[in-house]
C-alpha cells in the first residue's frame, strides 16, 4: 500500500491510500482471419479512495502484431456504480486502445472490452496469485 502525502505548512497530510494489484484474464477473440483464438492479459490496476483508477498493461498474450507492455490506463467509477477504464492509444499503427467496462465482484473485475479484434469481449480479471 502506498500513502500519497501532501505537505501543508510544515505538516504532512496523508489523504489518499492507494493499492496497486496485478490482475490476469484469459479470453477468446477472433484473430485477424476471424478464427477463434485464446488471448491473455496482465494488467496492474490501482483504485484510489477517491474512486479513480490508474494502471499499466503488463502484457497481452496471443497477439503478435501489437505490443501492449507499458501502455498506461486511467478511469474511474461510473454513475451507475460500475467501473470503466481505457488505455492510452497504442503507438503501433492499427492497435488502438482498450476500454474495459464492468463492476467489481469481490476481488474480481467482471465486465467486457468494448472492442478487441473488432468484437465485444466478456472477461473476468482475477487477482494474480
Amino acid at each position: 500500500m502506498i500513502l500519497k502525502c501532501v505537505g501543508l505548512t510544515g505538516f504532512l497530510l496523508c489523504c489518499i491510500s492507494v493499492h496497486a494489484e496485478l490482475f490476469k484474464a484469459s479470453f477468446q477473440a477472433p484473430d485477424n482471419k476471424g478464427r477463434p483464438r485464446t488471448y491473455g492479459i496482465e494488467v496492474e490496476l490501482t483504485k484510489s479512495d477517491s474512486d479513480s483508477i490508474s494502471g499499466v498493461i503488463k502484457n497481452i498474450y496471443g497477439t503478435n502484431a501489437c505490443r501492449w507492455d507499458g501502455i498506461t490506463l486511467s478511469g474511474g467509477t461510473t454513475s451507475a456504480g460500475g467501473v470503466r477504464w481505457s488505455s492510452e492509444e497504442n503507438p503501433m499503427k492499427g492497435c488502438g486502445r482498450l476500454v474495459f467496462v464492468g463492476h467489481q465482484e469481490g476481488s474480481n473485475w467482471v465486465g467486457h472490452f468494448l472492442r478487441f479484434q473488432g468484437s465485444k469481449i466478456d472477461l473476468v480479471l482475477e487477482p494474480a496469485k
